[in-house]
Order: structure tokens, then sequence, then C-alpha cells
């Protein structure tokens, strides 16, 4: 088979043309300070807004481990981008918040991914990107299946 017409190499290769976009951003350097993946839980814990959110939480919502999630957090908070503080319900629970400087960082995200978002679909119809977040979703589920059966 070609490795043009192979889904993972499809993917593969969109998503470094994606990081090499991002990597233009006039905020790159301030996003630096985060990796993606703690920019994502950055994104995941502000759009919760007041509601608690617990490891717990990122684990289902990213697909993770609990050993991952609990190096990625231990490293976020060194970094100074999340509290984590023990709730009266449960004092072994402890409710994850973003520091002012996380908060930051969502600003300049959020101001590059719709910079992103915009360029990507760009003389892309509502038609072709339901039927490309369709068969996303799809592949993203076939993947799961494999993963939940190793």
């Amino acid at each position: 088979m070609e490795k043009e017409k192979r889904i993972s190499f499809q993917l593969h290769y969109t998503s470094r043309l994606i990081k090499r976009l991002l990597d233009k951003s006039k905020n790159k350097d301030f996003i630096q300070s985060t990796t993606g993946n703690h920019g994502h839980i950055i994104g995941f814990i502000y759009d919760k807004g007041e509601k608690d959110v617990f490891q717990k939480d990122i684990e289902k919502e990213f697909n993770i481990r609990r050993s991952t999630a609990t190096n990625m957090l231990k490293l976020m908070e060194k970094n100074g981008l999340i509290t984590r503080s023990s709730v009266a319900e449960d004092a072994r629970l402890k409710k994850i918040s973003l520091t002012k400087k996380a908060l930051e960082v969502q600003k300049f995200v959020e101001e590059d991914f719709s910079l992103l978002e915009e360029k990507l679909s760009e003389n892309i119809s509502p038609e072709e990107l339901e039927t490309f977040f369709s068969v996303l979703s799809k592949i993203n589920k076939n993947v799961l299946e494999v993963d939940d059966h190793a």
C-alpha cells in the first residue's frame, strides 16, 4: 500500500504540519513554558469553570493511566501551573486549580488555536467538516477497541 494512502501516515503528517504552524506563533515563547499535554490539561480545567476537577477527571478525559496523570500533574505543579488542595468531603481527594501563570498561558493558547482552527477549516464546507469529524470519530473508536483488547 502506498504510504500516501495510509491513514496512520496521513494523520502523522498532518500532525507535524500543525506543529510547524504552531511553532510560528507570535505567542510561542510564552506558551513553550508548557508542553502540549499540559496546555490541553489547562484548557480542560479552564473549561470546567467553577466545577471541581480531580485527577480522575483528567485520566478519564484524556484516556491516560493514573501514573501518567500523576507525573504530569506533579510537573505542572512544580512549574507553577496548578495547585492541588484537599477537599472537605475527602482529604484523599485533591482539587486541581489553575494558577495565574496557567490562566495567562490559556489566554495565549486560545488565541493561537482560534487562528489555527480558522486556517485548518479554510475552504472546507460545513458538510465536509461533518464528514471529517465522523470519520475521525470512527478511527478513534477503532483504535480504542484495539487498545482495550491489547
